[in-house]
């Protein structure tokens, strides 16, 4: 190898393996500290296709040139750097995604308890329930009549009151059979109820004892069972209280009729 003083070195290869092998002879330069140009040649059996010195590459980005000086400049970070801090923040990004969709997953859980808990009231309950209590105090004023001061008016409030002639005299089979269901069945099952018309949504209201839909008149064809009449006479002793629970235990569809009455009489009792 010559000396540094011609800012020229040459690196040789032994080629002693196989002398017919074709040789290529390349030049490079780089920038000492001092700023001066270190010259060197390196000889090779193959064409170079990156910088023969580690941590070194070409300045314009290329392969090494033969017909030319190529510049060389330092740059540490290789090839495989760049891809480990690929595989990095790429590991980052799905770990980052994973945790992202457990947090979500999660919070979705939890909402789903809530709106399945069948023993919270609902705003729209509540607010239904306002709009019943509004309705009734309006009903309530409609039906007192101002007193008229003659003897017509004072006769007529002697007379006793007449019940309005039912719309249907004779009950439609359905209404008969569901008649029938509540007067012969000691416990009434929600699923069984819900198949007659004339019971649609009668199960519900008495579970969450909201006595007003009880009440309602699309029930009043109901009254031919002895224990529906006795259910309404102490429901309408009951419409002011409100519970924050339902009757049954989540998941039980059966009430037994006779203890549910006996305890809502229980509670419409005046206290001693």
């Amino acid at each position: 190898m010559d000396t540094i003083d011609n800012k020229v070195t040459e690196v040789t290869s032994d080629t002693s393996a196989n002398p017919e092998t074709e040789m290529f002879a390349y030049n490079f330069r780089v920038k000492l500290e001092n700023g001066e140009d270190l010259k060197f040649r390196v000889p090779s059996n193959v064409i170079l296709m990156d910088s023969p010195l580690k941590g070194y590459k070409s300045a314009n980005g290329t392969r090494p040139m033969l017909d030319t000086t190529n510049r060389l400049v330092y740059s540490p970070l290789d090839k495989s750097i760049w891809r480990r801090m690929l595989i990095f923040c790429g590991a980052s990004l799905l770990v980052g995604l994973l945790i992202g969709a457990g947090v979500m997953f999660s919070i979705g859980k939890v909402s789903t308890i809530f709106d399945q808990n069948p023993g919270v009231p609902t705003v729209t309950e509540q607010e239904e329930q306002v709009v019943e209590e509004v309705a009734e105090v309006k009903e309530t004023k409609e039906e007192v009549a101002p007193v008229e001061a003659n003897a017509d008016s004072a006769k007529a409030e002697e007379k006793p009151a007449v019940e309005p002639v039912k719309a249907t005299a004779v009950p439609d089979e359905k209404v008969q059979a569901a008649v029938k269901y509540l007067e012969e069945t000691p416990v009434w099952n929600r699923t069984a109820m819900e198949e007659h018309a004339a019971l649609k949504g009668l199960w519900d209201a008495l579970n969450t004892r909201s006595f007003r839909k009880i009440l309602d008149k699309k029930y009043d064809c109901l009254n031919g069972s002895a224990k529906f009449k006795q259910l309404r006479t102490v429901a309408k002793q009951l419409t002011s209280k409100t519970w924050t629970s339902n009757y049954t235990s989540p998941g039980d569809e059966d009430i037994t009729i006779d203890p549910y009455i006996k305890k809502l009489e229980a509670l419409a009792a005046p206290a001693n």
